[in-house]
């Protein structure tokens, strides 16, 4: 089964798999400024036609090599296939349209 890892800027985890996305906040403890807090914990039910946005919206982040940043930086987000990791930076419009349809599946 295909899956995928997405770490946004403030290292909230997301795992994409067909029929599901699994959220995993940072906790304060855990955040680099000592107070940030990602939220609760959620495991939400997608249906194949959202995972199909999110895996295009990946496979368009996967081949754009022009949006890839050589290194992590704070804010940037990670999108993780396989062995395969690339960095997105903060402004970066990929990260920001991944990012609201994971939103959208967790609302």
């Amino acid at each position: 089964m295909t899956s995928y890892t997405y770490i946004d800027g403030n290292n909230n985890e997301y795992l994409i798999m067909e029929g599901s996305v699994t959220y995993k906040p940072i906790t304060a403890r855990e955040s680099s400024s000592g107070t940030y807090n990602g939220g609760e914990a959620k495991n939400v039910a997608i249906t194949s036609s959202q995972f199909q946005k999110i895996e295009t919206l990946i496979k368009t982040i996967l081949k754009d090599k022009s949006a890839h940043e050589a290194t992590r930086q704070m804010g940037f987000g990670t999108v993780i296939c396989g062995k395969k990791t690339v960095y997105l930076n903060v402004n970066s419009a990929h990260k920001i349209a991944l990012e609201q349809e994971l939103k959208n599946c967790l609302n």
